[in-house]
């Protein structure tokens, strides 16, 4: 149930950040889907599953779900998306350099299961902390 909440956390965490970021006017604002969590009551132990609605299409160049980046420096050359990098980039300077958003992925501009990475580790094990930060920009 704790790594449910956490994955929720971080869905919210990114939102939060892309609504900042879509109150400058960016030529393409962004979406993080929401996500959900279900319980299954009748089920041993009454397990919770993370859901959220599923992504498909591909954007106005024809790409499908793409990685735009991730939490330890990958960077997508190839679909040369210029939203999702700066999205990363924003966060890390609005929040101060205390937060990045990264594992940027999704069709289009609508976007899902990013990774926080912090300035003291605490959104749990995907969160490289200041050193992922080091490697988004270094890529």
């Amino acid at each position: 149930k704790e790594s449910v909440r956490n994955d929720i956390v971080l869905q919210y965490e990114a939102m939060h950040w892309a609504d900042k970021f879509n109150a400058c006017h960016p030529p393409k604002s962004i979406v993080f889907l929401r996500a959900y969590a279900i319980e299954f009551l009748y089920r041993i132990g009454s397990p919770w599953f993370a859901v959220e609605r599923y992504i498909s299409g591909t954007d106005s160049y024809g790409a499908g779900f793409v990685k735009h980046n991730t939490n330890a420096g990958y960077v997508d050359a190839e679909e040369h998306r210029q939203t999702p990098q700066v999205f990363s980039a924003y966060s890390f300077y609005v929040s101060e350099g205390t937060r990045l958003v990264a594992d940027i992925q999704g069709v289009s501009d609508l976007y899902t299961d990013p990774q926080i990475l912090s300035d003291d580790y605490r959104f749990g094990d995907g969160d490289l902390g200041p050193r992922g930060m080091a490697l988004f920009f270094h890529s």
